[in-house]
């Protein structure tokens, strides 16, 4: 729906592919239930031209027809609006729960420690440790609560449209556990929308070096040397597997050159209605705190244009997007928690039979869930960006020696601007020659975008009538006259027989001779063959 709204109505399959990240398949499916669900509107249309390309014709604001026709639709416009406000409740939830288990944990020691003293004790104690650790903890929380009623919202809320509110502590708790998903999500998604787009500024044919910047090749450095005899012999990739996810939802096809090097046609991708610039999404200009970075993909961008030269980059995932000082709060509010339950343990509680029993061992699970999560997602985060930095890495690298190889020295100039020096270029070997007769060989394959309607001829439109359609065909190529001459031509001209029924004289009667002889002779033979009474 975004992209066809980026395209102000009007787009193909292949449009809405390049622009949101889509298999062609799944392309075709959404714009097809979307013709279903505007059917009754006047502004959706189908087109078809002459090469048998379809252009989906929609309003120029076809969220707000959607949300018109739609309850389903209605219902996730509500939902994308509420969404927010329940993961700013669930986080407030979650954060308040721990303030909860924490009174429990307190109000648990101060009663065992009543039961196991004397008042006199008691009072010369002050209420013990729980009552210690309850003052310290409701201590924590009136620091922030009186820290947000007294700063207010600053100047920047107001005056800057991209800056996003600070959350507070108890928003924050649940950020330190859980952490705010994967920065990188999309990622497939985004993978497809660029090789889509540098596959259409290559006119639909591409070498796999071509996406290898935005893909997962393999390690530039294991592979066999790239013609090393600078004959022009050797092939420039080995293996090419990691193609096949592109290939097979961008409905493209190996083809094999002269020289036995392989060349990736996308015809599907050609078509166009003719709005491309407006295809590409763009950012959004403030957002939830906690979706900040979020859309963590980005380019390392490069002069000329060339989508091919500027590598996919990852970012790195972080524990938290919280404020430390609000992290620090909630690690130590986990700590005071879990002393609590140990301290509960020491005093003999876990003895106690019956729910008494059953509310410790709860409490003893949440702290150390509450304290083992963090630990073990800080652990995954570090390997997750440790293949993070390895696949940047060998996008770099590709990336290098593509612009090397197609561009020379103002190619390697280019990523010099972006960080990618000359011992990644080194990785790659000094013989290009093999890459280059893979990129000249892709371009002999490219074509131009074709624009459906303004290139090619529109042979039939939902949004007319028969008459419409037959008059707009122009030649009549594709013209309801010219078919059903093509159709008479395709008659004979004279009956091939007139014999008896039965044999081959049924088969030309009846495609040769009219409806109403033939109805008239069978009549006749029946009446031949009806058996006479017998005379009186």
């Amino acid at each position: 729906v975004g992209a066809v709204g980026r395209l102000r109505g009007k787009a193909t399959a292949a449009d809405v592919a390049s622009s949101a990240g889509v298999g062609l398949d799944e392309a075709k499916a959404g714009l097809t239930l979307m013709t279903a669900l505007l059917a009754g509107n006047d502004k959706t249309s189908l087109e078809v031209d002459s090469e048998g390309e379809v252009l989906y014709i929609f309003p120029r604001n076809v969220r707000g027809a959607l949300k018109q026709q739609s309850r389903l639709f209605r219902g996730v416009g509500w939902w994308r609006k509420a969404k927010p406000a329940l993961g700013t409740v669930g986080r407030y939830t979650f954060g308040l729960g721990l303030i909860v288990n924490i009174v429990i944990v307190t109000t648990l020691i101060s009663a065992a420690a009543k039961g196991t003293s004397d008042d006199r004790d008691n009072q010369s104690r002050g209420g013990g440790g729980g009552a210690m650790m309850m003052r310290l903890s409701l201590d924590m929380f009136d620091l922030y609560r009186w820290n947000m009623i007294l700063r207010g919202r600053p100047m920047e809320y107001y005056t800057d449209p991209n800056y996003v509110e600070e959350p507070g502590v108890i928003e924050s708790i649940f950020s330190y556990v859980f952490g705010d998903g994967d920065p990188n999500r999309g990622l497939e998604d985004e993978q497809l929308r660029r090789a889509a787009q540098i596959i259409r500024e290559s006119g639909g044919a591409v070498a796999a070096e071509q996406l290898s910047t935005i893909l997962d090749p393999p390690d530039l450095a294991l592979l066999t040397a790239l013609d090393s005899n600078a004959d022009g012999v050797g092939g420039a990739v080995v293996d090419e597997q990691w193609m096949m996810p592109a290939l097979v939802k961008l409905g493209g096809r190996p083809e094999v050159t002269d020289d036995g090097d392989i060349v990736y046609v996308f015809d599907d991708l050609l078509s166009s209605s003719g709005r491309i610039e407006a295809a590409l999404p763009s950012e959004p200009s403030r957002g939830s705190y906690w979706e900040t970075g979020a859309s963590g993909l980005r380019s390392a961008s490069t002069s000329g244009g060339d989508s091919s030269l500027a590598p996919l980059i990852e970012e790195k995932r972080t524990f938290s997007n919280a404020p430390k000082g609000h992290l620090m709060v909630a690690g130590a509010l986990g700590a005071i928690d879990l002393a609590g339950v140990l301290y509960l343990g020491q005093l003999g509680l876990p003895s106690l039979g019956g729910n008494i029993r059953k509310l410790y061992f709860g409490l003893l699970a949440y702290g150390l869930a509450f304290n083992g999560i963090p630990l073990a997602r800080w652990l995954r985060n570090k390997r997750k960006n440790r293949a993070i930095e390895a696949r940047n890495q060998k996008r770099q690298e590709w990336a290098a020696l593509l612009a090397e190889s197609d561009f020379g020295e103002e190619g390697a100039a280019r990523l010099e601007s972006v960080g990618v020096g000359s011992s990644e270029l080194s990785t790659g070997g000094g013989k290009r020659a093999a890459l280059r007769r893979k990129l000249r060989a892709a371009r002999g394959f490219g074509q131009r975008l074709r624009r459906v309607g303004k290139d090619t001829n529109i042979a039939y439109s939902t949004g007319k009538t028969l008459l419409e359609n037959d008059q707009a065909a122009g030649t009549g190529l594709y013209g309801f006259d010219d078919f059903d001459a093509k159709l008479a031509a395709k008659e004979p001209k004279e009956p091939a027989s007139n014999g008896e029924l039965g044999g081959s004289g049924v088969a030309s009667e009846s495609a040769g001779g009219s409806f109403d002889d033939f109805d008239a002779r069978l009549a006749a033979k029946e009446r031949s063959q009806k058996p006479q009474p017998p005379p009186e």
